[in-house]
Formats: C-alpha cells, sequence, structure tokens
C-alpha cells in the first residue's frame, strides 16, 4: 500500500519554535563532549539531551504538518457533510 503525502499550511512560529528546540538539544549533546566528563551525572545528562532530540526528529511531520493524503481527504468529507 503506497501512501501520499501533502503539506497543510504550517506557520513559520511552529518551524522557528521546532527549529531552536533541535537546536539546542544538539547544543547540549555536544556540551557533554566538550566537556570530557562522564561520570554518571554526565551520562544522564547525554541521556536526557538524546531523548529531547529524538522527540524533536518524532515532532519534525507534526511540525510541519505531513499527513498522509488519504487522512486530508477524510478531513475533506467531513467538511463536506
Amino acid at each position: 500500500v503506497s501512501q501520499t503525502f501533502a503539506f497543510e499550511r504550517t506557520t513559520t512560529y511552529e518551524v522557528v519554535v521546532w527549529f531552536f528546540q533541535t537546536l539546542a538539544s544538539l547544543f547540549w549533546i555536544s556540551s557533554v563532549f566538550v566537556y570530557g566528563g562522564f561520570e554518571a551525572g554526565d551520562i544522564l545528562q547525554l541521556l536526557a539531551a538524546i531523548a529531547w532530540a529524538m522527540s524533536n526528529a518524532a515532532a519534525l511531520p507534526n511540525t510541519l504538518k505531513l499527513r498522509p493524503s488519504s487522512a486530508r481527504s477524510r478531513d475533506v468529507e467531513l467538511d463536506a457533510v
């Protein structure tokens, strides 16, 4: 089953927020390596930063409002009723 995707209108604000959240999480990851400490607290900081970065990556399709076109067509059908 192949799905096509369609973009809906995304606000600049949403993209800017996502971008800076992602940038902050990547800086946090980098800081652990720059600092060079790898004690238990440093490892936990690194894991938290990685989790935050993964959360931002998972949020990208929603931020861009990228959805399967079949979901979009259902919305159009519901609006017509």
